[in-house]
């Protein structure tokens, strides 16, 4: 995927395309009229744009804990993400740690996840102002896992398996189906000698 087509960012327009490719294969099941199907699956794939929308959005209020309504257009969720990307924050520990910010947890290293304190004590002070959802620190903590599988440790039990050892693939195994628990070993973002530059779909 060397141009970027599978990115976390064109995720909604790739999956929009596979649905579309679905479509044309069940054709020949919506309607024995080849126009009338063509129609038909043209009126469902055009509700995906809305439908992704809400779940986005709504995700996304979830992760921030801020309530309905009170990002009107998710123009806060996006300058959130953006700030993120410019700042190049791992997402992953980011909502972790604002969920542990947001219950008063100390342990929260948040500020020190941003290069730049400055902006990021701006952005703080516009999260803290926004409406929150009823029980919003609780909504975070299930929104928001602290173990995802990493594309660094993924290579890790993929080289310790060549040599014959899986038991990183058991802990890791282990460790992502519980998500929400802290586990030191697969929670950290990869060090700079660590970043894997080229995955594929296999992974």
């Amino acid at each position: 995927d060397r141009n970027g087509r599978y990115a976390w960012g064109n995720q909604p327009v790739i999956c929009h395309w596979n649905l579309t490719r679905l479509a044309e294969t069940l054709l020949p099941l919506l309607d024995d009229d080849a126009e009338v199907a063509k129609e038909l699956a043209k009126g469902a794939l055009a509700k995906y744009i809305g439908i992704f929308q809400d779940a986005y959005f709504g995700n996304f209020r979830s992760k921030l804990g801020i309530g309905e309504g009170s990002d009107e257009g998710g123009s806060f969720i996006k300058a959130t993400l953006g700030l993120l990307a410019r700042q190049e924050v791992d997402f992953t520990l980011f909502f972790r740690h604002l969920t542990l910010h947001a219950g008063g947890d100390e342990r929260s290293v948040l500020t020190e996840l941003f290069k730049g304190k400055d902006v990021f004590e701006t952005w703080l002070q516009q999260w803290e102002a926004m409406p929150k959802a009823e029980g919003y620190v609780g909504l975070m903590a299930r929104a928001n896992p602290i173990v995802i599988p990493r594309n660094h440790k993924i290579e890790q039990v993929i080289q310790a398996a060549y040599r014959g050892d899986f038991a990183p693939f058991q802990r890791m195994a282990d460790a992502v189906v519980r998500p929400f628990e802290e586990n030191e070993e697969f929670e950290q973002a990869p060090d700079a000698d660590e970043v894997v530059k080229n995955t594929f779909c296999g992974t």
